[in-house]
């Protein structure tokens, strides 16, 4: 008789980072509004995409 090879649990995969900046490319995730616009149909437009703030003006100050 033969022996049979004993089953083997697969392990789910480590969970994946997903980068903020593609979730929110791919409307997954809300866009950051900065706190110093105040406009609130500029921050509309943000918020829908239609406005694209550059990440180095969404940095906090450190």
């Amino acid at each position: 008789m033969t022996a049979q090879p004993e089953a083997v649990a697969l392990l789910s995969a480590p969970p994946v980072l997903v980068a903020p900046a593609l979730l929110q490319a791919l409307d997954l995730a809300p866009r950051p509004v900065p706190a110093w616009i105040t406009d609130e149909a500029v921050r509309d437009s943000i918020r829908a995409g239609l406005i694209d703030i550059p990440d180095d003006l969404l940095r906090q100050p450190s």
